[in-house]
């Protein structure tokens, strides 16, 4: 978890599922006491169960901003579909923070 005075982001990849609830809970408490948007980088999850959803969906219900899912994979596009959270999360595809490594670097930057 990374925070800063915009934004705490919370980077999810691998399998996340219920035994790291625990975990993810405890970040998700911390991110939503600091009361800034939360972001969750998800682009290398690989699976997501309903747990980890629910959780999402907890820190959109508390969270006076939207939560963004950078990059989210198709195994989270289809669960944020079925579950409907995909209607109360904002989704992008790039971290407006880190510039996308695809993209040229103009001369003398």
């Amino acid at each position: 978890m990374l925070s800063t005075d915009a934004r705490t982001l919370v980077t999810l990849g691998g399998e996340i599922d219920i035994e790291l609830t625990a975990e993810l809970v405890g970040a998700c408490d911390v991110a939503l006491r600091r009361g800034r948007p939360v972001d969750f980088d998800v682009r290398a999850v690989t699976h997501m169960d309903s747990s980890a959803i629910a959780l999402i969906a907890r820190v959109a219900y508390a969270s006076p901003t939207p939560p963004r899912l950078i990059r989210p994979p198709g195994v989270v596009e289809f669960l944020l579909e079925v579950t409907g959270i995909g209607e109360v999360v904002e989704v992008t595809d790039a971290d407006p923070d880190v510039p996308d490594p695809s993209e040229p670097v103009a001369a003398g930057s």
